[in-house]
């Protein structure tokens, strides 16, 4: 089974706005596009068919876990804890592999 990476390769500036300007070039200019390297090596994969969001002061809280019928009690497993910032990228990034998956074309 092949699976679509959504690995980027060129990330847009705007995913760097949070470093420092020492960062950001020799020449304090930006290309618009940095190349990244993603490593997986130590990530862990856990199935999750249920989740949990929480706003808290000015963070998103996901919880991942499992539940199956009869269910009494669902122990989440993983929680992911990101700013305003990440949590739009994740929600276009999601969206475009969702309109993918479905077969629907995509308007960016």
């Amino acid at each position: 089974m092949e699976d679509d990476q959504y690995e980027p390769e060129e990330l847009p500036e705007e995913f760097f706005e949070d470093l420092a300007a020492s960062d950001r070039g020799k020449d304090g200019e930006s290309s618009g596009k940095r190349k990244v390297k993603v490593n997986f090596k130590d990530a862990r994969t856990q199935y999750a068919n249920f989740f949990t969001l929480t706003l808290r002061s000015g963070e998103i809280f996901l919880g991942f876990g499992q539940a199956a019928p009869p269910v009494k009690e669902v122990k989440i497993h993983n929680q992911i804890v990101m700013g305003a910032r990440s949590a739009e990228r994740l929600h276009a990034v999601l969206g475009k592999a969702l309109r993918k998956q479905r077969g629907e074309n995509d308007s960016d």
